[in-house]
Formats: structure tokens, sequence, C-alpha cells
């Protein structure tokens, strides 16, 4: 009985935050709609599009997004975390030179990237237990991590 309760109230909460989301985004377009009335109609529209439209038409979708940004969200992390130090500077990006990358492109990323989103894909194909996105971010933010590493070890030398 614990387990259902568990499912039920974890339902509950993330259906809540997905309806407020969806209020909160809607005023960026309709700022006279107010944020009660976006929760009631977000509500109202997604009960309606979940009753009509079956919810495994979009199951690959899902995980395409999910293949695409979990990966990311671990290059970030480390970028963010472990070389920024916690700090981004927007004077940074739009200074030539000051980044190590050129012309805003960060190859490492994208190679590191790449190489998440194929695990990511591996995972759900061979059926991980531990899923996809986990290893995905782990993996892809180690890739980075280890790659930034050694090219800002080789720039001091």
């Amino acid at each position: 009985m614990l387990p259902l309760v568990i499912v039920l109230f974890s339902t509950f909460t993330t259906t809540f935050l997905d309806i407020y989301s969806t209020s909160v985004s809607a005023l960026n377009v309709f700022p006279q709609l107010g944020e009660k009335r976006g929760v009631i109609i977000g509500g109202i529209l997604g009960t309606l599009v979940a009753l009509v439209f079956p919810i495994e038409q979009y199951e690959n979708f899902l995980l395409f997004i999910g293949a695409m940004f979990c990966p990311l969200f671990g290059i970030v992390l480390t970028d963010y975390f472990i070389f920024r130090k916690r700090k981004y500077f927007l004077e940074d990006i739009y200074k030539k030179g000051r980044y190590w990358y050129s012309q805003g492109v960060n190859i490492v990323a994208i190679f590191s990237w790449i190489i998440g989103v194929v695990l990511y894909q591996q995972c759900i194909r061979y059926g991980l237990w531990i899923g996809s996105s986990i290893p995905s971010m782990f993996v892809s933010g180690i890739i980075y991590l280890m790659i930034m590493r050694k090219i800002k070890k080789g720039n001091k030398q």
C-alpha cells in the first residue's frame, strides 16, 4: 500500500509542477491571462490532451529529448562547477581570445555530447538497470572533464 501512496503523491506533485510551468510559460505570450486562469486552462487542456491522444505515441519523442539534454546537462554541470568555479561572466563570452575555443564553438563539448547521446540510446536499447539519463550525464561530463584538463595542462606547458 505504501508504494502506491508514494507513486500517487509523486505523480500529483509532478503534474502540478507541469501545469504551473505551462501557466508561467503561457504568461510570456499572453500576460493578460493571469496566473490563476493560466493554471486552470493549462490543467483542463492537459487533461483533454491526455484523454484524447495515447501517450505511447510520444514515447520516442520524449526519449529523443532525454537523449539530447541529459548528456548536455552533464557537460554544463562539469563546465560550471569544475572549470568555471560557479562563475560565468558575460564579458568572457564576447571578448575575443578569452575562451580557448574559437568562434563560440566548443569542439570538446560537442564531442562529449555526441558520445553521451550514443550512450543514452544504447542504454535504452539494452535496458540498462540504472536507466539512461544518469549514465549519459555522467559519461559525457567525465569525458569533457578529462579532455579539457588535458588541453588546459597542455596550454600551460
